[in-house]
C-alpha cells in the first residue's frame, strides 16, 4: 500500500490514478481495529499514517475523476473516503461541488446538512466558511 502511493506521488496521469487505484483496493480498514490491540498505544502512530495516505489517494482519485468531468466516479470516490473518515470537510466539499454540477441541489445541500451535524456532534464546531459559502450559492 505505502510503495504504491509513494510511486503514484512520482507519477502523472493514467499511470499515477492505476496506482492510486490499486492502492486504495489494498486498503483494509484502520490498522488492527479488528484486534484487541486498537488502542494501543504503538499502534496509533502507524493506524493513522496508513488512514491518512488513503485519505489522501481517494481525495486524488475524486478530484481527478470531478476535473475530467466523470462525475458520477468522483461521487463514488468522495463517498468511499466519508466511509473512512466522516470529519473530512474537503471530501463534504468535493462531494458537494459534483452534486451541484450534477444538478443535484438537494442531494449537495443534504450532504452539507450530514457534515454540519457530523463535525458539531464529533467537534463541537460548525462548518469551514468554505463549505458555508458553497452551501449559500445552492440556495441562490
Amino acid at each position: 500500500f505505502e510503495r504504491l502511493c509513494a510511486d503514484a506521488e512520482n507519477g502523472a496521469g493514467d499511470t499515477r490514478r492505476d496506482l492510486l487505484e490499486r492502492a486504495v483496493a489494498l486498503y483494509q480498514g484502520n490498522l488492527l481495529d479488528h484486534d484487541g490491540d486498537r488502542d494501543r498505544d504503538w499502534a496509533l502512530s502507524p493506524r493513522e499514517r496508513l488512514r491518512s495516505k488513503f485519505l489522501r489517494a481517494v481525495t486524488a482519485l475524486a478530484e481527478s475523476q470531478e476535473h475530467a468531468g466523470r462525475t458520477r466516479k468522483a461521487v463514488e470516490w468522495y463517498l468511499r473516503g466519508l466511509e473512512v473518515d466522516d470529519l473530512s470537510e474537503e471530501l463534504y466539499l468535493g462531494l458537494m461541488r459534483v452534486y451541484r454540477t450534477l444538478g443535484r441541489k438537494a442531494e449537495a445541500m443534504r450532504v452539507y446538512e450530514r457534515c454540519r451535524k457530523t463535525l458539531a456532534a464529533a467537534l463541537g464546531v460548525g462548518p469551514s466558511h468554505e463549505l458555508e459559502t458553497l452551501c449559500r450559492s445552492l440556495r441562490q
